[in-house]
């Protein structure tokens, strides 16, 4: 969605209608693009900030207080110079909270590595940068 709306501009006009059809978007009168909300919001609080020792207990407060998914902010120390949950923090999570969306944001070099290990500790959906390393097809 990010790369659809940054390289809007060098659309021709049949291709803008087209991009904007699916990405939710319609074109002004001034034939300028504006957004359109289709689908109800999804809150997705992240749990990056969250008390490490006490997560099922944070993570059960943003449930309670009407989050849909619960955001997990995957960071390998290269893609991005932090370091944040792996496999383990997210089996450990699935475990206490069973029934809840783990959405979870690969900030790395190379998400294709990190989609099974994630997907088997319960993982619920993958999102990740266009500008990682993923293979062509988007699996090696």
């Amino acid at each position: 969605l990010t790369s659809t709306l940054a390289t809007r501009h060098q659309l021709t006009q049949h291709q803008h209608k087209v991009a904007s059809a699916r990405i939710g978007t319609k074109t002004s009168a001034a034939n300028k693009p504006t957004m359109t909300h289709t689908a109800p919001a999804i809150v997705a609080p992240s749990l990056l900030s969250c008390d490490l020792a006490n997560i099922d207990r944070d993570a059960t407060q943003m449930l309670e207080l009407g989050a849909d998914w619960l955001h997990m902010d995957i960071m390998d120390g290269h893609f991005v110079p932090n370091l944040s949950f792996g496999p383990p923090v997210i089996a450990s999570l699935r475990k206490a909270q069973k029934d809840a969306y783990l959405d979870c944001h690969l900030m790395v070099s190379e998400p294709a590595n990190w989609v099974g290990p994630m997907a088997k500790a319960g993982a619920s959906s993958f999102n990740f940068h266009y500008e990682s390393d993923m293979p062509e097809g988007g699996h090696r």
